[in-house]
């Protein structure tokens, strides 16, 4: 029979051949694009487990701190955000200036004024300013000058 058709038996055994090899290989690429898929996602998990244990170890810093350095770093933070601030600037920047401490500050600053009030130094002002949204430079200055002028009248702790 492989005498009567050469030609035609050579043909069917490239063609099956070619047929199981292309099947193999398509195996084998799906595979590896699976497993290179996985890699990528596995990386990109590890990569954001990085970035919250550097976001968790510094907060572990600054709130490991004693209150009152805590307080005094938060007011220098929010003095070296408003310092470039001008009472002149236009009401759209002063807005977004506004809206960008509260996104900052807004939650550190309640947890700070309750951790002075707890410990004995509570100041109406702030906790006015505090439960209000600020709506002026002004505010947020009071706000930094009331915390460092409480966080100074705490005893010093090791």
């Amino acid at each position: 029979m492989i005498r009567a058709a050469p030609v035609s038996f050579c043909v069917s055994v490239v063609l099956g051949t070619a047929l199981i090899g292309s099947i193999i290989f398509w195996h084998y690429f799906g595979l590896v694009s699976t497993q290179e898929a996985n890699i990528h996602y596995l990386t990109q998990q590890r990569d954001d487990a990085r970035s919250d244990l550097a976001k968790l170890q510094a907060y572990k810093e600054l709130y490991g701190l004693p209150l009152k350095r805590q307080a005094l770093i938060f007011a220098e933070q929010i003095h070296e955000l408003s310092q470039d601030w001008k009472d002149t600037d236009p009401p759209d920047l002063k807005y977004h200036h506004i809206q960008k401490y509260l996104y900052e500050f807004e939650n550190e600053g309640m947890w700070i004024a309750d951790g002075l009030a707890k410990n004995g130094k509570r100041s109406d002002e702030l906790w006015k300013q505090m439960h209000k949204s600020p709506d002026s430079y002004n505010d947020i200055r009071m706000i930094e000058s009331e915390i460092q002028r409480l966080a100074i009248s705490l005893p010093d702790k090791p």
